[in-house]
């Protein structure tokens, strides 16, 4: 989500939202996983606002502007319109890890065609890792101010009545060193880590 993102942002397009997936339910005070008295099976599809605090999207610079996962799917949508999309395929039309600027420079081609359809942004790679196909941006400026807009736009989910507490969803999950939102900070691998817990290093400052 944090390579669309980023990419979506470079070429100053709206991003059509994956669907998204949820282990628990999102409520605010410590449950069992779902709703008390609710039939919700889990995982399940969850709306966007259980991991994004869209608010923070739409309201502060950059903007970003996302759409619904089913936008592509609505009957008010002109099907002309729709059919102004090509796929793009990571490795061979834009190189792996490109930055903004690389992005630009490969995909301006297609600034007349409605839809850029990426099948994945990431791939697994044979050690168990992942690579993305968008690095970040090569200007500093962009660059902080990108991270500093994701850093606070996760939301947060409800952990176990075990462990109560909130755990905030991370777009930097996977880089280490780093330190969250809560000035966590992290040299290992991202673990749960509930409200104000440590991820068993000391909180900077």
């Amino acid at each position: 989500l944090r390579s669309a993102l980023g990419m979506a942002l470079a070429l100053g397009r709206s991003l059509v939202l994956p669907p998204l997936w949820c282990g628990v339910d999102r409520v605010w005070f410590p449950h069992r996983g779902v709703f008390p008295g609710s039939q919700l099976t889990l995982p399940f599809q969850c709306p966007v606002d259980h991991v994004i605090e869209i608010q923070r999207f739409v309201t502060t610079e950059p903007k970003f502007k996302v759409l619904e996962h089913s936008f592509l799917d609505n009957p008010r949508v002109d099907p002309q319109w729709k059919q102004s999309q090509v796929d793009v395929y990571p490795g061979i039309d834009l190189q792996w890890g490109a930055n903004a600027s690389a992005v630009r420079a490969a995909l301006g081609k297609h600034a007349q065609r409605n839809v850029l359809r990426f099948e994945s942004v990431i791939e697994r790679t044979k050690d168990g890792g992942h690579r993305d196909v968008f690095r970040g941006f090569d200007d500093p400026g962009e660059s902080n101010m990108f991270e500093q807009r994701l850093m606070h736009a996760g939301g947060v989910w409800g952990t176990a009545m075990s462990r109560p507490g909130h755990v905030h969803y991370d777009f930097f999950a996977d880089r280490v060193p780093w330190t969250d939102k809560l000035r966590r900070f992290r040299n290992t691998t991202w673990t749960i880590a509930p409200g104000e817990q440590s991820f068993g290093s000391k909180i900077k400052g």
